[in-house]
């Protein structure tokens, strides 16, 4: 175990003052690169506070084939004695990104602590709490299924290919070793490898970019939600509008108070107003609003994005 205990000192060393404040004042934002597949369906993660009981989750959508046919791509997320895949898995998944990234992408096992990825998380404190979380949620993205239907691309030589029935977990390796002392786990450590689909394509740079930073400063489950959603639509516009019913239909939003759209708009002001002003990975939010559509059957959430360089005077830190 000296790899893994050697492991932690590494991922957690800190960074200069003066670096830190170098990167801040030039406007940057740390970004890793995640899997596309995954982040082109938000719907896999169910908010971590859903009351819904675990069942088998599925989601579909009409795409059009490279020859112009039409097909239906579909998703279907699993479940286990642990629960499904919630937000909380979302956010672990992209702190093993950036590690597996610092780590030099090796498409071999990357060491990890638990109190290490508590650090990353931004968890409250350190204790049994803690511990079980984390090790709940690796295990989670370890053991819960998901069954890809014409729906997962993996990155060849010549392109991307889809598959067309493809069942796997997110990671293909897990190990967690913990030691006790005086019946309370005083280390947690360990290693974790991505499927191999996942990782293959991690390598081929069939990815888009996430603002780590920015993602984790969002609050509401639904927010995180809606900015997963939102980052890859504006990748190449300014503008983008989405009735709240099929809105809540791409992210997997069903509890039966959504079939109200009072409730949808309830819901999404809470988001909007943590989105407002956000980076994401190809400009800024200047706008994100939520009103009435004309036919008065439903609500609208409409958001406008600005280039960085249009907002990089009020978004660098005062200076001392």
């Amino acid at each position: 175990m000296n790899d893994l205990e050697n492991s932690e000192a590494a991922q957690t060393a800190p960074v200069s003052k003066p670096v830190a404040k170098a990167v801040a004042r030039a406007g940057m934002v740390e970004k890793i690169r995640s899997e596309l597949n995954i982040e082109k369906w938000p719907a896999i993660w169910q908010p971590a506070k859903s009351k819904n009981k675990p069942a088998l989750r599925s989601m579909e959508r009409e795409v059009k084939a490279e020859d112009g046919s039409r097909m239906v791509s579909r998703v279907e997320v699993g479940y286990t004695q642990l629960g499904t895949l919630s937000t909380e898995e979302q956010k672990l998944l992209y702190v093993l990104i950036k590690l597996w990234e610092d780590a030099g992408k090796p498409d071999v096992q990357v060491f990890f602590s638990t109190r290490g990825l508590a650090r990353m998380l931004k968890k409250n404190g350190w204790g049994t709490n803690v511990i079980q979380s984390i090790t709940k949620s690796l295990r989670k993205l370890r053991t819960i299924p998901i069954e890809w239907i014409n729906s997962y691309f993996d990155r060849t030589e010549t392109g991307a290919v889809v598959v067309d029935r493809s069942p796997f977990s997110i990671l293909g390796d897990l190990r967690i070793v913990e030691r006790r002392q005086d019946g309370a786990v005083n280390t947690s450590l360990g290693y974790f490898k991505f499927d191999d689909h996942i990782l293959s394509n991690l390598l081929r740079n069939y990815t888009k970019p996430v603002c780590i930073e920015e993602f984790f400063k969002l609050k509401s489950e639904i927010a995180q939600l809606v900015y997963t959603h939102i980052d890859l639509m504006l990748s190449d516009k300014t503008k983008y509008e989405r009735k709240s019913r099929a809105l809540f239909d791409d992210l997997g939003l069903k509890n039966p108070e959504y079939n109200h759209m009072y409730e949808r708009k309830r819901a999404l002001e809470k988001a909007v107003a943590e989105l407002q002003g956000i980076r994401i990975s190809s400009g800024v939010i200047r706008s994100a609003t939520v009103e009435k559509t004309k036919d008065g059957k439903d609500y609208k959430i409409s958001f406008q994005k600005a280039a960085r360089a249009e907002n990089a005077e009020e978004m660098l830190p005062a200076t001392t």
